[in-house]
């Protein structure tokens, strides 16, 4: 069973995603759909998924990536296999778009945690990045914490600092969720 299309945009770093959540005959979900990066679109920054995997077909343009340390180009009709625990990030360094075809397994709540970073983005609440400020971020990642994290530092400096600065930023009103403007 297949989920109706979303498409997210996320107008500072170049990313414009269309997810399709698809339930499998087995009951796992997975997510699957296309991404436009802008040309000269950063992506976002290197992260680890604890247990998805995602899988990349480049459709048009070409793709940098650095996965596991290792820089590499992908070009129309090669794929990307990323395998859960693996530090990832990509971009495009080029001046046309990149079209890309995804699918991502298991689907957890990944495509909420980027709905709710693409929303700041919309509002104008993220940085020349397109990502949330560090007490912002620091609330939503203690949300998702089994679907994403930084690559860098380790993850239990991770966990301790950014759970004390969630404190601060529930405080000074930041949520752990934000619904994006479909409508807008």
């Amino acid at each position: 069973m297949e989920a109706p299309a979303k498409t997210i945009e996320n107008p500072v770093s170049g990313e414009k995603i269309t997810i399709r959540r698809i339930v499998m005959e087995s009951g796992n979900e997975i997510l699957k759909g296309e991404i436009h990066l802008a040309p000269r679109g950063c992506g976002p920054p290197e992260h680890i998924h604890p247990i998805i995997e995602e899988r990349f077909k480049i459709r048009s343009g070409a793709l940098s990536a650095k996965v596991n340390g290792k820089i590499n180009k992908y070009t129309v009709g090669q794929e990307i296999v990323i395998r859960p625990g693996v530090p990832h990030r990509w971009w495009n360094d080029t001046d046309t778009e990149i079209v890309t075809d995804f699918i991502v397994q298991p689907a957890l709540r990944l495509d909420k945690f980027l709905e709710s970073v693409f929303a700041l983005a919309q509002y104008g609440k993220t940085d020349d990045k397109g990502l949330p400020g560090l007490l912002q971020m620091s609330v939503i990642i203690q949300k998702y914490w089994d679907v994403v994290y930084l690559a860098k530092p380790p993850l239990l400096v991770q966990k301790i600092v950014l759970s004390v600065l969630s404190v601060l930023g529930r405080v000074l009103g930041c949520k752990s969720e934000y619904i994006y403007p479909y409508d807008k």
